[in-house]
């Protein structure tokens, strides 16, 4: 469960904390088997995409220019349900 009341891991308006390459580079990445998984929003910091990678245990980090850091130096807690399967849909019309 998410530590701070409220705050889903996916925000309603993911847009607002893309670049436009991370946009782009979204539905390129879900063809790979690697979908959203989360957006970190520290306090007074950028804000962090986390990737989770679906066809095998890790996760990566969506840089600005829409790359992927596979091999980011990251702890991410998991909850029971997965919220990979949001994935993308706030993407689609």
């Amino acid at each position: 469960m998410e530590r701070r009341k409220g705050v889903e891991p996916i925000p309603d308006n993911l847009m607002s904390f893309l670049t436009e390459e991370q946009i782009n580079a979204l539905p390129i990445l879900e063809e790979k088997g690697i979908s959203l998984f989360a957006v970190r929003r520290p306090l007074f910091q950028e804000s962090v995409v986390i990737m989770k990678f679906l066809f095998r245990d890790g996760y990566g980090v969506l840089l600005k220019d829409g790359k992927v850091d596979y091999f980011p130096d990251i702890e991410v807690r998991e909850s029971g349900a997965s919220t990979a399967t949001q994935s993308f849909s706030v993407l689609q019309p």
